[in-house]
Parts: structure tokens; C-alpha cells; sequence
């Protein structure tokens, strides 16, 4: 435990030295993550936070579902975790997510990821690959309210002959409420250390987050 602790602690003691240079390590620009549970409004904001920042926006939603519409050696069993609502590998997801933001638009005016990391062990990943934002958005709803967001956009799809997610049942968002509750301490408790971190009420209207949001990073 006590090396555990260590590593974690040099880990974070390394983040905290590139915090504090970020005209050398990132020109100036602003990295941002996006956090909070299944439904309460990530993907939305994150449109609003992309368009009203200049910030590049990399859901690990939209890269996980292009490499299983890719057809490569592991998109059938993303598919399947995807659809049963467990986590991804991490090696998958900080490899994708590696190669997002390396993209020269991440690189030149900064980025906003939304959904990653979603464990402790991806956070502490994260940093170490040289991944290190600079601020975190944390999104908070009840269980019960995003788990009935789901299933209200699920439904929506369905009416409009559009496609639903695979992972928008009722037993996904289950298992993924539930991995959430059992991982956000860890995940925040990683970061929150050397961050600026910004908590915003997620059940009020899209509007007011929004409005909420944009204080936060003024």
C-alpha cells in the first residue's frame, strides 16, 4: 500500500510540475475535462463549452463507437461491453484518447474531453502519458434523474425513427450508474488535488448549466 501511495504521490508531485509550466508544455491553451454520471448532460455542455471556448472536443463515446463501426480486431468486443455497460479497457481507451488529442487542432487550441478518465487507475494513466489538464468540470445529478435522462433520449430516438445507443437500456445505465458511484471518488480524489475544479448543479435546465458553466471558466 505505502508504495501504491508513493508512486501515486510522485505521480501527482509530476503533474503539479506541469501545471506549472504551461506556455512551454501547451502554448498557453486550456485542457479541460468534462465529469459526471451516465444522462446528466456532458455531451450537450460539451457542444456549448467546444463552441463558446474554441476548445476541441473528444468524447471517448464518439471514438469507441467509430472503432466499432470501424470493423478492427477488438470492435466486437467493444460492442459487447459497450452495450452491457462495462468499462473499456483502459489500455483501449488512453490509446484512443492518445491519438485524439495528439491531433494538430487538440494540440493548437487546447481540449475538452468528456468521458475519460472514469477510473483512478486511467487518471493516474492519463497524467503519466503527459495528459494532463488543467481543469475539471464535475456534473452532479441524482441516480434516479440521470438514469431517467437516459431513458428519455433513448425513447426520443426511437420516436423520431432515429438510433438508439446501445448502452441507452435500462440494465446499461444500471451497471453504469453503478460503476460510476463506485469510481468517482478515486477518480476526482486522483485529480482534484492539483486541479482547478468547478462543480455544477447538472439537474437545473441546459440553459443554466450552460450559464453555470461559462462563470466557472471566465
Amino acid at each position: 500500500t505505502r508504495a501504491v501511495n508513493a508512486t501515486s504521490a510522485a505521480t501527482m508531485a509530476a503533474a503539479l510540475a506541469l501545471l506549472l509550466t504551461p506556455i512551454l508544455l501547451y502554448g498557453g491553451v486550456r485542457n479541460v475535462v468534462i465529469f459526471g454520471p451516465p444522462g446528466v448532460g456532458k455531451g450537450t455542455q460539451s457542444k456549448h463549452i467546444a463552441e463558446r471556448w474554441g476548445l476541441c472536443h473528444v468524447s471517448t463515446g464518439d471514438l469507441l463507437r467509430a472503432e466499432v463501426a470501424s470493423g478492427s480486431r477488438r470492435s466486437k468486443r467493444l460492442a459487447a461491453d459497450m452495450k452491457n455497460g462495462v468499462l473499456v479497457p483502459d489500455r483501449v481507451l488512453l490509446r484512443l484518447v492518445r491519438q485524439a488529442l495528439d491531433g494538430e487542432q487538440c494540440q493548437s487550441s487546447g481540449w475538452l474531453l468528456d468521458g475519460f478518465p472514469r477510473t483512478e487507475a486511467q487518471a493516474l494513466a492519463m497524467v503519466r502519458s503527459g495528459l494532463v489538464p488543467h481543469e475539471i468540470l464535475v456534473l452532479n445529478a441524482s441516480a434516479a434523474v440521470a438514469a431517467a435522462r437516459v431513458l428519455q433520449r433513448a425513447a426520443a430516438a426511437r420516436r423520431a425513427g432515429g438510433a438508439v445507443r446501445a448502452d441507452d437500456t435500462e440494465a446499461a445505465v444500471a451497471t453504469r450508474l453503478q460503476a460510476y458511484t463506485a469510481t468517482q471518488r478515486g477518480v476526482l480524489g486522483a485529480l482534484t488535488s492539483f486541479l482547478r475544479v468547478h462543480v455544477i448543479d447538472g439537474e437545473r435546465a441546459v440553459a443554466q448549466v450552460s450559464g453555470a458553466i461559462d462563470a466557472a471558466l471566465e
